[in-house]
Formats: C-alpha cells, sequence, structure tokens
C-alpha cells in the first residue's frame, strides 16, 4: 500500500479497500509519533531509521511502514510480512514517483 503524508492511501495490493485505508491513516499517525520522538531514538538511542513495523513474539514483521523521502514530499509503502525490496515493481514505483515529485530537484 502507498500512502501520502496526510494517510490517504494512493495505491494498494494485497489490502482489502477498508484496511488500506486505515493503514494509511496509521501510517500518517505513525510519523507524528516519530517526529515528536526523533529526539530519543536518534539523540539517546542512535536509531536513524524512520521505518516501523508491527512484529510477532520472534520480532519477525507482520507489517511494516517505511517511508519513501522524494523531494519535499514524503510517502509511505506499508507491506505485510518480511519486506522484499530488491523487487523491480519497487525500483518502478520510485522510479515513478521521482519523476513525478522531484521535478527540479534531481
Amino acid at each position: 500500500m502507498l500512502a501520502d503524508n496526510q494517510g490517504f492511501y494512493l495505491a494498494s495490493h494485497g489490502f482489502p479497500h477498508e484496511v488500506a485505508e486505515e493503514l494509511s491513516a496509521l501510517s500518517a499517525e505513525i510519523a507524528t509519533v516519530h517526529e515528536r520522538r526523533s529526539g530519543l531514538l536518534l539523540n539517546n538511542m542512535g536509531l536513524g531509521s524512520h521505518a516501523w513495523a508491527v512484529v510477532d513474539s520472534f520480532g519477525n514483521s507482520q507489517v511494516g511502514f517505511w517511508p519513501l523521502f522524494i523531494g519535499n514530499n514524503r510517502f509511505v509503502v506499508a507491506m505485510s510480512g518480511t519486506p522484499h525490496f530488491n523487487q523491480p515493481e519497487l525500483v518502478s514505483l520510485v522510479w515513478a514517483l521521482t519523476i513525478r515529485y522531484a521535478g527540479d530537484n534531481l
């Protein structure tokens, strides 16, 4: 699922419509919490990641929220299960978003 920074989902595959809407809203709320607590995470704990996940008792991702910063825009890709970022589809998505939103910032 792809969401914008306001919590609206732009595209979804594999999630029912209602779930995609809720996950996109959750991604915006997670971003707000992250911004409020980034001092603790980065300065005190040395954690520079912007990604968040819901994990099972073994630490395996059940659903993860992965930000994409393109130009002045922030998007979130939400994936269920273990993410596999080395797929051509993700490269195509990032490329399309970059062409559309990075503009003259390239």
